[in-house]
């Protein structure tokens, strides 16, 4: 599970799986109609999740390919027991965009080695 608020819109971030049972993701502003959101059983989606060390900082990934689009979630490990994670979400389609998260706002269950 990952839920972060897009640090530039305030939009809410919600991006599941529980594999074996279903994927999915929600995108948008709180209380209005999301502008991507969809829920699906493990046959139309793939997803995994996985870390990394770049430049002396470990990230934690979440990735969910549905339908031509790839939703990738990134948080570091916090540099100290004080410090925040930071985080990005990429959307990979016709266009790649990113997007940094509000650091106060993640929360995951993503394993960070």
């Amino acid at each position: 599970m990952f839920r972060a608020i897009l640090a530039a819109t305030g939009e809410e971030v919600c991006i599941c799986l529980q594999p074996g049972l279903f994927y999915g993701c929600h995108i948008g502003s709180p209380g209005q109609p999301p502008r991507i959101a969809f829920s699906v059983d493990g046959m139309t989606v793939t997803g995994d999740h996985d870390w990394v060390r770049t430049d002396g900082t470990d990230w934690a990934s979440l990735v969910l390919s549905h339908q031509g689009t790839t939703y990738t979630a990134r948080v570091s490990r916090p540099a100290s027991e004080t410090a925040l994670p930071q985080g990005t979400l990429r959307i990979t389609g016709s266009e790649t965009v990113t997007h940094e998260l509000d650091p106060e706002s993640i929360l995951h269950d993503l394993p960070l080695a």
